[in-house]
């Protein structure tokens, strides 16, 4: 019964067998059934009309019958299903008169529903939160606390890995948006859950609990000190991940803690820098991206044969999920590692330091002194077949660096290395990369607003101006700049 067959002479048909029947169909293993009874409770709930006694009346024995089947729906497995039962639970809502009696069941599935990976989904969830709740979504998670975290801790734990991403988006919801007393009971609670998830297989679960904890800590400074040594652990480790995004994430998140504990954070993570930061030297020349993962291919009609009538190819493989690129991998439980370690290259730790000294730069600029050495020496290292990758960080960070530091560039202590600097970054715009030439050419305009054009042109030679007007990624800035200053 799609919503266009149903009118309002129809609803004096929904009876108590009809309501069972729809809830039977939300609990069929076809998918297609389930999604047709959602669209069911929506088409009958969307003409229901709160000025109508006998329209109260079915929508209270809907939420008698169905309210388990609605919340149901939007944690399934399947996006359409879960964008249908959106559609219901927004139909519902909207037209039932006492819908703040449903909030303790329904609020916490809408809310995570808003950071679910399927964009329709999450587009719709959205909206209807904003229909529904305006500005009233804290207090209400707030008043139905319990039930809200006992729903993202279940989350955490789903075989889906892109619910478990979103639960840690939730969690941190709560510590950063409602209100702090309600939420700090369950404080312990919702930390094991984000450290959890920091172990799981899946790196976009990792990428976001990496973020959740650090937000979490700064929100709950002191109730997070226990867990303290196991996140210090689990942050390092990840700085020198295999993925770009989650180091550059840690990063952020480590500036959270040193926003949180100050010098106590700080006593904690600059000798991790000291330790780590030129571990590039050590990279061998034949460096691989991703190096765990194995890329074996047979040719030839024969092994073609073999391989299409071998099981062990085609039984026990990794599973992907319906509708995304991404692999389903299992979640973690309790304190175990579930394979998200993987060997890790050299260049890949310093590359996580030097993400980190950004955060440093723009929380104190003097915490990267002592740094500037090293990271001249990584601008200059091409040994190694990812050179390209280090140096677009290091120039991408050097960006951020520049205008954190300002005008002290050309103090006495720092002029001669930001000379160096700036050559090595001219010399980078021919790295035979583009991004990272890119990144050179963006950290030389950085310098070069920052300083001014006459400073600039005091630490660039003849030449090195002429390679700057013809470079096809800095040519553009410098040359109308040098039309401006009339050269």
């Amino acid at each position: 019964l799609p919503s266009g067959c149903i009118g309002e002479a129809s609803l004096s048909c929904v009876t108590d067998e009809l309501l069972q029947l729809i809830d039977r169909a939300t609990l069929h293993t076809n998918r297609f059934l389930r999604e047709a009874g959602y669209h069911t409770i929506a088409g009958i709930a969307s003409f229901c009309r709160a000025d109508r006694a006998d329209d109260v009346a079915l929508l209270r024995r809907i939420e008698t019958c169905l309210l388990d089947a609605i919340a149901r729906g939007l944690a399934d497995n399947w996006s359409q299903v879960r964008y249908a039962a959106s559609v219901a639970t927004r139909a519902f809502m909207e037209s039932a008169p006492f819908r703040e009696e449903l909030y303790y069941v329904l609020a916490p599935r809408m809310c995570l529903n808003r950071h679910y990976v399927a964009e329709g989904v999450r587009l719709y969830s959205l909206e209807t939160w904003r229909r529904v709740m305006q500005s009233d979504g804290p207090r209400v998670l707030a008043k139905h606390i319990d039930a809200t975290v006992e729903f993202y801790c279940s989350q955490a734990q789903a075989d889906n890995h892109a619910v478990r991403e979103a639960s840690c988006r939730c969690v941190v919801e709560l510590a950063s948006q409602v209100d702090r007393i309600a939420v700090s009971p369950h404080v312990d609670v919702l930390l094991q859950v984000l450290m959890v998830c920091f172990r799981d297989a899946s790196w976009p679960v990792r990428d976001c609990a990496c973020l959740a904890c650090g937000q979490f800590v700064l929100a709950f400074p002191e109730e997070a000190r226990v867990q303290l040594d196991a996140l210090y652990e689990l942050w390092f480790a990840h700085l020198s991940d295999n993925i770009s995004s989650v180091r550059r994430n840690t990063a952020f998140a480590l500036g959270n803690v040193i926003k949180a504990y100050k010098q106590d954070a700080l006593d904690k993570i600059l000798p991790h820098i000291r330790l780590n930061i030129l571990r590039a030297r050590d990279q061998p020349a034949d460096s691989v991206l991703h190096k765990t993962l194995e890329n074996v291919t047979e040719f030839g009609v024969a092994a073609k044969r073999i391989r299409d009538n071998d099981p062990h190819v085609h039984s026990n493989q990794q599973v992907f999920s319906c509708g995304s690129l991404a692999p389903k991998l299992k979640r973690a439980t309790g304190c175990m590692d579930h394979g998200f370690t993987r060997t890790r290259e050299p260049w890949e730790w310093s590359d996580g330091c030097v993400h980190l000294l950004g955060v440093l730069s723009e929380i104190d600029p003097t915490l990267v002194d002592e740094f500037l050495p090293a990271l001249l020496e990584l601008s200059e290292i091409r040994s190694f077949a990812h050179f390209h990758m280090l140096l677009q960080t290091v120039w991408n960070t050097f960006v951020i660096i520049a205008r954190a530091l300002g005008a002290e560039l050309l103090s006495v202590k720092k002029c001669a290395y930001t000379s160096k600097l700036v050559a090595s970054a001219i010399a980078s715009l021919d790295c035979g990369n583009r991004l990272a030439a890119s990144a050179a050419s963006d950290a030389l305009e950085a310098i070069h607003q920052v300083i001014g054009q006459e400073s600039f042109r005091g630490l660039v030679s003849d030449e090195q101006w002429a390679i700057l007007l013809q470079d096809p990624f800095a040519g553009a800035y410098f040359v109308k700049v040098s039309s401006d200053q009339g050269e």
